[in-house]
Formats: C-alpha cells, structure tokens, sequence
C-alpha cells in the first residue's frame, strides 16, 4: 500500500499498547504487543502505508516529533527507532538500552530524543545521527515510566514507579534537581511552556505541580478514583489537564487546587 492509497486500516492483530498523536492533529500512530505500528488519517480511518514491523517485540512508547515528520518507537525488544512519519521507512535504530524501553520524549526542535526503560536509565540521543548527547543519566531505582522535554530543549523531567521525579541537565549530564514524592509511582510528567514548572500524575490518582527551580509545591490535588495516565499545562501556565484510568478528565486551577471541569 502506497502514500495515498485509500484502503481502511486494518486492525491490530495484537493488543494496542500504545498511541500517540500528531502535534497538528492529523495523524495518529498506534502500537500493539505483536511489534507493529500503523500510522493513519486521524479523520478517515486510512493507513498512510503499509504497518512498519520491524521491532520484535511488543511496542511500550511512541512520540511524533512537533513538525510532524518523525515517529519514534520504543519496544520490549530494548530497541528505540526512528521512522519517517511521511513514508514509514526506517531511519535510525538505537540499541543503548538492556531491557524493556518503556517512554520516550522527543525535544520542542526535534533534535534530540529522550528513552527511559526498565533498565532503570535514560539516554538522550541526537536524532539526526544516533550519537549519545547524555547517558547512561542513572538515579532511578525502577523502570522510567514517563519522560518530557523544557520547552528549550535543556531540561528533561523523568517519571518513575520508584515515586520520585527527576530533572536533568541534559547539556552538562548531570542531575539538576529531586522532587520525592510517595503514594505511588509517577507515570506521567510534563513541564509548562516556560519551563518554570512540572506536573506531575500518579498511580494513586494524584496530580502534583512543582516549582522546577526549588522544593516548592505549587498545587497538589487528589481527584481521580485511579492511576493518573496524562497530564498537559495550558498555555497560560494557571490550569492543568490531568486523564485517569477511571475513565475521566479533569481540568484544575493551579492556584486554588480547586476542579474546573470534569468530562
């Protein structure tokens, strides 16, 4: 099947363990536990071309970088690969990782990609070429559930099930600060626009909003009945958009912890 062509994508053979979103809204990438990942019309249905197959194991993390144009695929093979999301061919393959990779997090310029995993570590890689620009960053002490980029490009936030969240200087390597926290593994993080803070989801049900820059905790809220899976600040910076397994979606004012909508 070729560019265009309008046959209706064909369902997953396996089940579907993850998807992601194009930034534009157009596209949608889903993976399953056989290793296949399709790419479709967000608005029809349609595969853009044939599933890409070559991960042999099944698919834990996809993220679309912002213009669009690439897709990377992390898998319980140890493999992270980058694909053309306009052709579906097979750029790079990186095999840094010792076990399952379970997130990845491409930079705002879509010049370097984060991947974290069951090996406990993060490697950030340039996504031109496949060279190390951080990494092994070691600290965790469970699997890297969840990984996110400063608007800049600088700072990389890591989510864990060891309850503990991470941020990393990624030009110097090193740790830039620890924001503990229990009740829970961390599984799903992201910064604001400005970088200023992160929010922070859990499998209680929590969500946490942090200052990047000191032990500060801007908002804390208790809401959801299950784990926390997604978190997004708004544009403004004063409200928070937290998805649960308890089938809902809550937005919350930073400032007063109190909810604003649930859907």
């Amino acid at each position: 099947m070729q560019e265009g062509d309008q046959s209706r994508a064909c369902r997953h053979t396996g089940s579907v363990t993850c998807v992601a979103f194009s930034s534009d809204g157009s596209r949608v990438a889903s993976a399953s536990a056989e290793g296949a990942i399709h790419v479709w019309d967000a608005h029809t249905g349609f595969l853009f071309y044939n599933p890409m197959t070559e991960h042999t194991g099944a698919i834990r993390a996809l993220a679309f970088s912002r213009d669009g144009k690439w897709l990377a695929s992390g898998s319980e093979d140890t493999n992270v690969r980058i694909w053309s999301a306009v052709t579906g061919k097979l750029f790079l393959t990186f095999t840094k990782h010792s076990a399952a990779v379970l997130s990845l997090a491409i930079s705002p310029d879509g010049s370097q990609l984060a991947s974290g995993g069951q090996d406990n570590v993060i490697y950030v890689t340039n996504m031109t070429n496949g060279e190390l620009i951080s990494g092994p960053l070691v600290g965790h002490g469970k699997a890297i559930l969840s990984l996110a980029f400063t608007e800049g490009g600088v700072n990389v936030v890591s989510g864990s099930s060891d309850e503990v969240v991470y941020i990393w200087d990624t030009r110097r390597r090193t740790l830039f600060a620890r924001r503990a926290r229990a009740f829970g593994g961390c599984t799903t993080v992201a910064f604001s626009w400005d970088g200023g803070q992160l929010v922070a989801g859990y499998a209680d049900g929590s969500v946490c909003v942090w200052d990047t820059n000191d032990e500060l905790v801007v908002g804390r809220v208790q809401g959801h009945k299950e784990a926390v899976l997604c978190v997004a600040f708004a544009r403004d910076g004063k409200k928070v958009v937290s998805g649960s397994e308890d089938q809902s979606v809550r937005v919350w004012n930073i400032a007063s912890g109190g909810l604003m909508l649930v859907h």
